[in-house]
């Protein structure tokens, strides 16, 4: 049974409303990130002209399973990656309102049937690693005055 905390955080994110998909994408990872998961895009619809999304729908990458193929095959060339995608329930939907011109929430679940990362440890999920513009700037200036990218790397995580 949900707490209370939870069931007015829910009520909090099926109301919002986003300006544009990247908006709703950028709310659901930063979200993601708090709680300690990651996202990933997955289904989209698009609209008559099929020039404009009209749907999305993000989802813990632990969501779905891998396919039976891959782990059945014998002869494999390369040590097989770790099972992350576990079947869990937890996605955002969005949806176009062509009225208002904007973005809603037609659909959230919360539930994730998996352990979530630790706070400190969020920021290495997939969606959560990303450099800005002036990162990159720092490490082309570094990389021209040849330190080497193991110092990069200890540079930029200070």
């Amino acid at each position: 049974m949900p707490d209370l905390d939870s069931l007015m955080e829910y009520n909090e994110i099926i109301r919002k409303k986003f300006g544009s998909e990247t908006e709703g994408y950028l709310f659901y990872n930063k979200y993601a990130k708090g709680k300690g998961f990651s996202v990933r895009k997955s289904y989209c619809e698009w609209g008559n002209g099929h020039n404009e999304r009209t749907l999305q729908k993000f989802v813990c990458s632990c969501e779905g399973f891998r396919e039976e193929k891959e782990l059945k095959r014998e002869i494999k060339k390369r040590k097989p990656r770790n099972i992350t995608r576990v079947g869990c329930p937890a996605k955002f939907v969005i949806a176009w309102e062509q009225n208002t011109g904007q973005w809603y929430v037609k659909d959230f679940i919360y539930e994730h049937n998996h352990p979530m990362a630790e706070q400190d440890l969020a920021c290495l999920l997939c969606s959560h690693r990303r450099i800005n513009d002036e990162q990159k700037a720092d490490i082309v200036a570094m990389q021209i005055s040849r330190i080497h990218k193991h110092q990069i790397m200890d540079i930029m995580e200070m």
